[in-house]
């Protein structure tokens, strides 16, 4: 038979169960502060995606869908996508690209600086006498995915589009296919057909020289070489 109730063991159990009422509230405001705060400092954002980069090779991995906000925003999403993909600790969204650097575009230049300052290797080249299989393939096999930027449109200040490359498909006495992440193909800036989201799009070499063989372009690639 258990013995009755005294007074202290009264206190004992009102004790414990104020305890647990504090622990309680306490476990709510951590719940709370975490919810209203974010991540702590410093912690990458994860673009907002349609899927996560995932991988198609022993060296290759498909970067993530990210859409352009707008036809003019290709560099950032682009660049938000391949920053996640090399799993970069300066990875930023568009948005978070877009709020820093601007809207509307930038000038090629300019992105160059930002690139380089976020862990990319950049060259501007002019003519498609180097873009070959054989180099796309060192870049993706040695570094990463291969960011490139190509003149789509005329006149003194002409307009870029930024996509990437994830693969390349070889065969003998065939042309070379390239497996691109593009951020926005139903843009009336590019004139592909499809939706405006982005998609995985397989395309030759003349998909990046719509303006002719001379025209110039930009390759991006990682400044860190990938781990054997």
């Amino acid at each position: 038979m258990p013995r009755p109730l005294t007074i202290d063991d009264e206190k004992a159990r009102l004790a414990r169960s104020t305890l647990a009422s504090d622990r309680g509230t306490m476990d709510r405001m951590v719940r709370d502060r975490i919810v209203k705060t974010g991540p702590p400092p410093g912690t990458p954002q994860r673009p907002m995606y349609a899927g996560p980069p995932t991988s198609v090779g022993p060296s290759r991995t498909q970067p993530p869908l990210v859409t352009q906000a707008t036809e003019f925003d290709c560099w950032a999403a682009a660049l938000s996508s391949w920053l996640w993909t090399v799993q970069s600790p300066k990875a930023q969204t568009q948005k978070q690209l877009l709020d820093k650097w601007g809207a509307g575009g930038i000038d090629i230049d300019l992105f160059q600086k930002v690139a380089v300052s976020l862990g990319m290797n950049t060259s501007k080249l002019e003519g498609s006498k180097e873009f070959t299989p054989e180099r796309i393939l060192e870049l993706l096999d040695k570094f990463s995915v291969v960011l490139v930027g190509f003149v789509v449109g005329t006149g003194k200040d002409p307009w870029w589009h930024d996509v990437i490359i994830y693969d390349v498909a070889t065969s003998s006495g065939k042309e070379a296919s390239y497996k691109i992440m593009d951020p926005g193909p139903g843009s009336a800036v590019v004139g592909l057909s499809g939706s405006g989201n982005a998609q995985y799009v397989e395309v030759t070499r003349k998909y990046f020289f719509p303006q002719g063989e001379k025209q110039r372009w930009l390759i991006g690639w990682s400044k860190t070489a990938k781990k054997r």
